[in-house]
């Protein structure tokens, strides 16, 4: 779908430039002068820009940049589709008003990731404080064949905890990591192929988001150096650009429009204390985020 939008965002403009400067073979007549307007005019037309080719080459980069480039997590498994437009809408406003906080959101990210996959899990302890404490039986995620996509994925709310049938919560990276030490949960088989079977962004739709943005750059380093006149807009744009390129190459391994959760099953034990799980699980019943200006954050970015 995004890729679809980019290239239709792409073509219009090269499709209206090439309808505007056709020339109509005129009838045969005497060669005017070198100096005549006529021939002056016809000469410097092809190379003139219009208002309209400037607005739409930023309005394409613009999208691509505020929409396409900005990874949203999860949405809740009851929300409906206005609210998940409603965030996306809001994302894309911050994307283009300040863009920073967008790559601040998407640099946390990015170091949970890696750090969640380089993390260290022990067996069967039965509180947090002891869990943390203990250094026994230890065996790194990354040895389960995680990958900084699932790191992002967890992060995002991609696994949600069940009880038999019944839905108890999004896993955050903290309950995930201590039900998974106490032995409540098994170790998610899920792959990166899976995710990644999830997203709804592949490679090609990456590359024409970062060939609409690298031919924006592009444009306005060839008219920079060659002492021809930009605008302010294509200025702003070329500025939101090369923020997006930093925030793109943060969310790389992040998927992109996954709607429904992979399935934790809740294992039964009963040596565990009367109410531990439990009150975790209570506790974890909200979804894993939150509200800052309007963009949900990771609680469990850093750590």
């Amino acid at each position: 779908m995004s890729a679809a939008v980019l290239l239709i965002l792409y073509l219009l403009p090269q499709a209206a430039i090439s309808l505007r400067t056709t020339n109509v073979i005129p009838l045969p007549q005497l060669a005017p002068s070198a100096d005549s307007p006529a021939v002056a005019c016809q000469s410097t037309s092809p190379d003139m820009r219009s208002v309209w080719d400037i607005v739409w080459s930023c309005v394409a980069t613009i999208f691509a940049c505020s929409w396409v480039s900005v990874h949203p997590d999860i949405p809740g498994p009851e929300e409906q589709w206005w609210r998940v437009a409603h965030r996306r809408l809001i994302h894309m406003a911050w994307a283009i008003v300040a863009p920073e906080i967008l790559l601040w959101w998407a640099a946390r990210q990015w170091f949970g990731a890696r750090s969640i996959a380089r993390e260290q899990t022990g067996k069967r302890t039965r509180t947090i404080s002891s869990f943390l404490a203990s250094n026994q039986f230890r065996f790194r995620w990354v040895e389960r064949g995680w990958t900084a996509t699932h790191g992002h994925f967890l992060q995002m709310g991609g696994f949600m905890l069940y009880e038999g049938d019944e839905r108890r919560g999004t896993l955050s990276y903290e309950r995930f990591k201590f039900l998974l030490a106490s032995g409540r949960i098994s170790f998610p088989k899920t792959t990166q192929e899976d995710i990644e079977d999830r997203s709804k962004s592949d490679v090609l739709s990456k590359l024409l988001v970062i060939g609409q943005t690298g031919w924006f750059i592009l444009q306005c380093i060839v008219r920079g150096i060659q002492k021809l006149p930009i605008t302010q807009l294509e200025i702003s744009t070329l500025a939101l650009a090369a923020l997006t390129g930093c925030m793109y190459f943060f969310w790389w391994n992040k998927p992109f429009g996954v709607q429904v959760p992979v399935r934790v099953q809740l294992l039964l034990n009963k040596d565990d204390p009367e109410g531990t799980i439990s009150s975790t699980i209570a506790v974890d019943g909200r979804r894993p985020y939150t509200t800052v200006m309007g963009l949900s954050l990771i609680y469990h970015t850093s750590h």
